[in-house]
């Protein structure tokens, strides 16, 4: 399925990262399980296709038992279409780990290029919202290509770049290993923000703390 088709939803999925739902908090009140709905019509018919509004969708986040059918209605989609990008985004961020026999990091990476100084990256977000060890070091690949990217230098994009790390430090708090570790050591000599640097230190400690930790018994 050619990937243009779902440019209109990667442009849109990013507007919910940082919390553009607060800007029309309550215009999807009545809305929720219309757009849920359309999932489920279109997990059994293959019509229409669904245009739920992204900031509904995202509402979805505090209706745990509407995600979870949304989670349901996508599952069958994606066994006839395993490129719907609706589905994959949202499923993984209403916390699915497995979808309709899809591997959810390898699709990700397929759908999702990562776009480091565009803002809300939906492709970082959604490895951080997966949670898969694998996308570790893809996502250090990544912030050792826009390191090297003359952008990465430029005050334009300084907040995009900041906040990119941010996350991805974040990210690495939780999965990462020795490598990542020593990666932000060495990030750590040339990064000058405040904010930044306390992510870092934070992130080496937590991995030092989990780097020492015994393996559990078998």
């Amino acid at each position: 399925m050619a990937i243009a088709r779902w440019v209109p939803w990667l442009l849109a999925l990013g507007l919910t990262w940082f919390g553009a739902g607060a800007a029309r908090a309550g215009s999807c009140e009545g809305y929720h399980r219309e757009a849920v709905r359309e999932f489920e019509v279109y997990a059994a018919k293959g019509r229409p296709t669904p245009s739920a509004d992204e900031i509904c969708l995202d509402d979805l986040r505090s209706e745990p038992k509407l995600a979870a059918r949304v989670v349901k209605a996508c599952d069958a989609i994606v066994r006839r279409e395993p490129g719907f990008v609706p589905c994959v985004a949202w499923s993984v961020r209403y916390g699915a780990k497995a979808l309709g026999g899809l591997d959810l990091f390898e699709a990700i990476g397929r759908l999702f290029p990562m776009q480091v100084f565009t803002y809300q990256d939906p492709a970082l977000e959604l490895y951080a919202a997966l949670g898969d060890p694998r996308a570790v070091p893809v996502v250090r690949a990544a912030w050792q290509a826009a390191a090297a990217d003359p952008r990465s230098g430029k005050k334009k994009h300084a907040h995009v770049w900041g906040v990119w790390r941010r996350v991805a430090t974040d990210f690495f708090a939780v999965h990462g290993g020795a490598d990542e570790r020593a990666f932000l050591q060495a990030q750590l000599a040339t990064t000058t923000a405040r904010g930044l640097r306390k992510a870092m230190t934070k992130a080496i400690a937590a991995i030092e703390r989990r780097v020492a930790a015994p393996a559990p018994a078998p």
